[in-house]
């Protein structure tokens, strides 16, 4: 229950279809390039899950109170170079998240997408990642936790390219875009060109 996935140490691989639904981490990338996560569901705390272990105190999500809940949890570097590296961070296709607005209170945090700790090199995102039909369904307006990375673990830099412009904030759109840190460092390269997620730390442009 704590992960639906855990890739780990891994060079490349590639997980298709399925529904990933009430794990306190859905998908935790963690040393590993060169992922494609495509046509799954990934789901939050559900009505179902919480009825059944609330009662007992067993088994909930959250049940020690500093972990975090996430749907996906990437890495911010890449973890091999030279020879070894692939050229790819992580490619999402045809990805939905939803239900992380709910049944959290027991949570210190809960968010769609979010970054791992770990910072293998330096401060600088190089983790090239590229997201295609990717739907985030969250009332409060979450999709990517930008505040943690730049505040917890410094990481301000960060672009994930959009390539149909799917997360267009406005109209849907945009085409293919970025969603970049929202930061005037970042923001700037795109001509200002920029509609700010708020409470994301993050900018779509």
């Amino acid at each position: 229950q704590n992960h639906g996935i855990h890739a780990n140490n891994i060079g490349s691989a590639e997980f298709r279809g399925g529904v990933i639904q009430d794990n306190q981490w859905g998908v935790y990338i963690e040393r590993s390039d060169g992922i494609l996560i495509e046509n799954m569901q990934i789901k939050g705390y559900t009505d179902l899950i919480k009825d059944i272990t609330i009662p007992s105190n067993r088994l909930k999500l959250c049940r020690t109170q500093d972990w975090r809940h996430e749907g996906l949890t990437m890495m911010n570097t890449r973890w091999r170079y030279g020879e070894h590296d692939n050229g790819n961070g992580l490619r999402m296709k045809n990805v939905t998240f939803s239900d992380y607005d709910k049944n959290t209170d027991g949570c210190v945090s809960s968010w769609p997408i979010a970054m791992m700790n770990h910072k293998y090199h330096d401060t600088h995102f190089d983790y090239v990642s590229s997201w295609e039909n990717v739907e985030i369904v969250d009332s409060r307006g979450y999709m990517f936790d930008g505040c943690g990375a730049s505040q917890r673990w410094g990481f301000d830099d960060i672009v994930i390219n959009d390539l149909d412009g799917s997360l267009d904030p406005t109209d849907g759109s945009a085409g293919p875009s970025a969603l970049v840190s929202n930061f005037p460092h970042m923001t700037k390269i795109f001509g200002d060109k920029c509609t700010a997620y708020a409470d994301n730390c993050m900018a779509y442009c």
